[in-house]
């Protein structure tokens, strides 16, 4: 409840910022449909997750892959575990220590990344963060960090 009463919170003090920012001139009146459809997709956002997440820290080992046949196989069809497109940030678990669906926080990737795939060599404490393009990949190499996770709460 917190979370979707901060949410709503947020989105009506973004909503009056976008508001004065187009009476005052400062924001130009062609993006205020886009900046109204962020908005609206933050607010949806902000009621679907309402609940509580829990989270946690923990140090894996984290190594990359893109979509393509090198990385991926026969499994190179363009989607994830959860049918989500491939080529779009994401990353891949060992579901028995991080659930499907968590949210991980990864230095020099990102924040609030989906846990969205699986693979075979993906077991225990290690990570498989995704990129769109395989050179960028290759260079991302092993890394070994401290993640935090972000773990929906079951009700």
């Amino acid at each position: 409840m917190v979370c979707l009463t901060y949410g709503w919170l947020f989105g009506i003090t973004i909503m009056g910022i976008i508001h004065m920012g187009l009476q005052a001139g400062t924001i130009p009146a062609s993006c205020k449909g886009v900046l109204m459809k962020a908005l609206c997709l933050l607010l949806l956002c902000s009621v679907a997750s309402a609940g509580e997440w829990k989270q946690e820290y923990r140090i894996v080992t984290a190594t990359a892959y893109c979509p393509c046949p090198i990385c991926c196989g026969s499994n190179s069809d363009g989607k994830t575990a959860t049918m989500t497109d491939a080529s779009k940030p994401g990353v891949a678990v060992d579901r028995s220590v991080i659930p499907l669906g968590s949210k991980l926080d990864i230095p020099g990737y990102g924040n609030w990344q989906s846990a969205d795939d699986t693979g075979s060599a993906i077991k225990g404490d290690k990570i498989d963060v995704r990129f769109a393009d395989h050179q960028k990949a290759k260079e991302w190499g092993v890394k070994r960090l401290k993640i935090r996770i972000w773990t929906k709460e079951k009700k």
